[in-house]
């Protein structure tokens, strides 16, 4: 054999023997490689995130171990409102809300003008029947009479412009309404197009048969339907002045019915009509000239084209709203929606009813309650302090959506009605509360946090007022402070 060969067998040998030798080392771990006898390691289980109950009375992980605290502690504090309140009736109720301990009882159980604190109980109603998710519907529908029909399901905060879906107030807006009405109807005479002539024999044209749906005239009228309620748009035998501070209740309003800021009377007369010229106006600005007429019978849509519609905020936004903005329009606009979901009658004076039923079923305390409103703008409204106390404290050991009212009363110093009271106050960070204000009357009703923690529920107030009612507001913020400075 050539001596070539033989280097060339050799070294193949040798090139072998070395791969193999690596390979085996690669196999016991000696030298780097893909190899190994070792098998592969387990991964570490995934971190699983700690758990915890939440109880029916308040969460698990809540510190209740707090000092001993009795009724002797806050009889100072009472002593304080009746004299800080000379010339009126005072009456405060304070709760533990942990334990539902009574700690202050002055005139608790006398029924008194509650003012706006009555919203308390009508928000506590409104998280009992309606989806605080629920979106209020602005529609239009094409009638078999050839009219555009508006209806509506009782969004008061429509634009009058375009919608934000970042506002509460003007979510919906009317601008949109009219243009994704008008893309509809055009939709329907493009459909339409090309169909052959109306009337024409299928037949001698070679053509299928027209659409009388598609080839109608385009509209000339917006029948509008503002009626979703039984009963008076607004409560009848109000004060005159009284009429200053509330809207109506229809099946739509632009900005809650109000006028431009500065104009009096502040609300339309028929906030309803103004929306349906204003969605006029729009389609107009559409290519779509229309006039306006009122039905006061609701629209059957069974064979009706539906057009378009718009959204409004959720119902827990506008009760937020309302609570924080102490706004009378909603609060009986939410109380007839929540009467017409428990299928009750929905005027003014029924949904009343509807929230004295809703709180007694509680079981809570209700004498004396009277109610003829849910607002609490009508002066012979009456609630006893502990009433108002203890709905607070169910809505504290309730569900979701009852206790969304905690949540939706002003902050002070912060928010809503309380924005400029307790300004340069400790408590300012400590007190959550509603607010109400008549002539005659001025309440505050909600939560003060303690200096160690503890909650306390409260509802102070001042009625029978031989003065204006308001110069008592620094008293029941004092008077709510003073509950902050408790152990």
């Amino acid at each position: 054999m050539p001596k070539r060969s033989v280097t060339a067998i050799l070294s193949v040998l040798a090139l072998c023997a070395g791969i193999s030798g690596y390979a085996i080392a690669d196999l016991y771990d000696q030298v780097p490689g893909f190899f190994t006898l070792e098998a592969p390691e387990s991964p570490a289980p995934v971190p699983q995130a700690a758990t915890f109950e939440t109880g029916k009375t308040f969460p698990d992980h809540m510190d209740t171990n707090f000092a001993p605290i009795t009724s002797a502690q806050f009889a100072p504090l009472w002593k304080q409102l009746v004299a800080d309140t000379k010339g009126a009736r005072a009456g405060a109720y304070v709760l533990d809300a942990v334990t539902g301990n009574v700690l202050l009882n002055g005139n608790g159980h006398t029924p008194m003008q509650p003012a706006s604190t009555t919203k308390v109980l009508t928000a506590f109603t409104v998280g009992t029947y309606l989806d605080s998710q629920q979106r209020l519907a602005t529609r239009t529908f094409l009638g078999e009479d050839g009219a555009i029909h508006l209806v509506g399901e009782g969004d008061l905060m429509l634009a009058a412009q375009e919608g934000s879906e970042t506002a509460v107030n003007g979510r919906a807006g009317l601008a949109d309404l009219a243009k994704a009405t008008a893309e509809a109807l055009k939709e329907r005479d493009s459909a339409g197009a090309g169909q052959g002539t109306p009337g024409a024999n299928p037949a001698e044209t070679g053509t299928p048969e027209a659409n009388p749906a598609t080839t109608s005239p385009t509209p000339s009228k917006v029948i509008y339907h503002d009626q979703i309620f039984t009963g008076p748009t607004r409560e009848v035998g109000l004060e005159e002045e009284l009429y200053n501070w509330v809207g109506h209740n229809t099946a739509f309003a632009i900005d809650r019915g109000e006028k431009p800021e500065g104009q009096y009377p502040p609300y339309y007369d028929n906030p309803a009509e103004l929306a349906a010229q204003t969605l006029a106006n729009r389609l107009a600005e559409n290519g779509i000239e229309v006039q306006i007429e009122r039905s006061d019978t609701p629209f059957d849509t069974a064979n009706a084209t539906a057009l378009a519609q718009v959204q409004s905020a959720t119902i827990g936004e506008i009760t937020r709203l309302m609570m924080r903005a102490s706004d009378n329009t909603l609060a009986e606009q939410l109380c007839r929606l929540s009467a017409h979901a428990a299928g009750k009658e929905t005027s003014i004076e029924q949904s009343a009813a509807l929230v004295e039923e809703t709180v007694s079923k509680t079981g809570i305390y209700t004498e004396g309650i009277d109610l003829k409103n849910c607002s609490g703008l009508n002066e012979n409204n009456l609630i006893a302090p502990r009433t108002t106390a203890e709905i607070i404290r169910q809505a504290w050991k309730g569900n979701g959506r009852q206790r969304d009212l905690l949540r939706d009363m002003p902050y002070a110093w912060f928010s809503g009605t309380l924005n400029s009271r307790f300004a340069q106050s400790s408590a300012a960070p400590w007190v959550v509360a509603k607010t109400g204000t008549l002539d005659h009357s001025s309440s505050l009703a909600g939560l003060a946090t303690t200096r160690s923690g503890r909650v306390l529920i409260f509802q102070a107030q001042v009625d029978s007022s031989k003065e204006d009612a308001w110069i008592y507001r620094a008293a029941l913020d004092r008077f709510a402070t003073a509950l902050t400075e408790q152990e």
